[in-house]
């Protein structure tokens, strides 16, 4: 009996069965023992093997569970791993293009993304670890990456280079609604409160004695400059507990037709100076619905102002209908206006969007009121769709689920 030792502890035994007055020679036995010690590294390199291929498996899961896009290159620049997240990236137009060496990733990333073969050659060929990318979806919005190269190193040789993609698009919107932020704030700010300093510094003069009418219209204009700050304040604030998910929402049972009537009555007089707002009551005289009343009217004032400003008829014509379909009440608003171009429709929801940047200066506004509309809605449980077409007009419909017995 011969033990079989891995890292100096048996780990099993090599056993010989001998007959009666059966001997082992010296011989033999020498043999035996080389054996067993071979038996020993070939069990040894079993469990080695084991433990590399499922260190391996790990790694290869770690690798395809990232969020972000890996390819390792050798030293004649061949591709040795690429995970799936690269490959999805790269293959964007689903051409299933063969990734083999560098020069044919090149080649899809010049054809994808916003980038000259000469930015890319530079990239690779120069210092720069990382590079900018930009690619135009079918939808005509824009998804942003940062590729990013780096050097594998194995005792102290460069084995080869590395390739890391990452997706940066929810970063760059984030930058460009600070950026937007910034300018709202700072334009949209100015205007009223260099009003309200020159009025007050004018009623502060001591050397005039101002009549009463002209403090009055000053005073009034002081007043609406502050109506419209705290306006932008209250819309930012909308903003933020919306995408907090703290939006509040006290419901009670409320008649549809009222809450139309009334958020007709709440818009502004001088935008509805020649203009028509007719409202159309397709469901039964009582129509209740649980919602905050608040909300549902702020709702269709910002879309009934909407409607009103950006609308370039000699005669302006709001039609808002009131129906009962399925399980959801609905409340369409449609315009005789400008209407909205197909690339911005899916677009005009977003936070600080603006189709028209100046027609919005001229109006004046955030752009955050159809987002903060679509943020009551969801609240609601309900959604807010759009149907336009430019120079005709659009329809913004409103749908409110309907509880049993209401």
């Amino acid at each position: 009996m011969e033990p079989i030792v891995l890292d100096g502890l048996p780990n099993g035994y090599l056993i010989v069965d001998l007959e009666d007055g059966q001997t082992i020679k010296a011989k033999e036995q020498a043999f035996l023992q080389t054996f067993s010690r071979s038996l020993a590294i070939m069990l040894q390199n079993k469990l080695l093997f084991e433990r590399y291929r499922n260190k391996h498996a790990e790694l290869d899961a770690v690798l395809e569970s990232m969020s972000e896009g890996v390819m390792l290159l050798n030293n004649d620049h061949e591709v040795e791993y690429v995970n799936e997240f690269f490959l999805n990236v790269i293959d964007g137009d689903g051409t299933n293009v063969p990734l083999g060496r560098l020069s044919e990733v090149l080649n899809r990333i010049n054809v994808l993304f916003e980038s000259t073969a000469e930015e890319l050659t530079s990239f690779f060929e120069g210092e720069a670890s990382d590079l900018k990318l930009e690619y135009k979806t079918k939808s005509g919005n824009a998804d942003f990456y940062m590729l990013h190269k780096f050097s594998v190193i194995s005792d102290e040789k460069q084995i080869g280079e590395g390739l890391l993609i990452r997706d940066i698009t929810k970063e760059e919107e984030i930058d460009t609604l600070k950026n937007n932020l910034i300018s709202l704030t700072s334009h949209e700010f100015k205007t009223p409160i260099t009003n309200i300093r020159g009025s007050v510094e004018t009623l502060l003069r001591d050397d005039v004695e101002w009549e009463p009418d002209f403090q009055e219209e000053l005073l009034e204009g002081v007043h609406e400059d502050i109506e419209r700050i705290q306006h932008l304040v209250d819309d930012w604030m909308d903003i933020s507990k919306i995408e907090s998910g703290s939006m509040y929402i006290e419901r009670n049972m409320v008649r549809a037709d009222h809450v139309i009537e009334k958020s007709i009555e709440l818009v502004p007089i001088s935008l509805k100076e020649e203009a028509t707002l007719s409202f159309h009551n397709k469901a039964e005289d009582y129509l209740f619905f649980y919602a905050d009343k608040t909300r549902v009217q702020q709702v269709l004032v910002n879309l009934f102002t909407n409607a009103l400003r950006y609308n370039d008829h000699p005669h302006k014509q709001i039609d808002i209908t009131l129906e009962k379909k399925d399980d959801f009440l609905t409340i369409a608003v449609t315009d005789n206006g400008i209407g909205i171009s197909k690339e911005h429709l899916q677009k005009i929801f977003n936070r600080f969007y603006q189709v028209d940047v100046t027609a919005t200066r001229r109006s004046g506004g955030t752009g955050l009121g159809l987002s903060i509309c679509q943020g009551i809605m969801e609240a609601h449980e309900g959604r807010i769709e759009v149907d336009s077409k430019p120079g005709e007009g659009s329809t913004f419909t409103l749908y409110f689920p309907i509880r049993k017995g209401s």
